[in-house]
């Protein structure tokens, strides 16, 4: 994984290691996810994963999908993949 990111910097956390954050920080419905490094959105999609199950009225289901999660990417680079 080393060279992966050439010398751009970029590095690509494996899917059990965001998992595994997702289930330490435990997002709650009303709780706002933002990844500062977005990349390929992993971690933010593992959260819509972990606060779908949790979404019991309509409200919650269009926070979810609306209000919930946010990202930042610094290049474009992730996009493109």
């Amino acid at each position: 994984m080393g060279n992966d990111g050439g010398n751009s910097g970029e590095f690509y956390t494996p899917r059990p290691v965001i998992k595994a954050m997702v289930d330490c920080l435990d997002p709650q419905i009303g709780e706002t996810v933002y990844d500062g490094a977005t990349g390929s959105c992993g971690f933010l999609i593992e959260a819509y994963n972990h606060l779908k199950p949790q979404a019991k009225t309509t409200d919650d289901l269009r926070w979810l999908n609306h209000d919930a999660l946010w990202g930042n990417e610094q290049t474009p680079l992730a996009y493109v993949m």
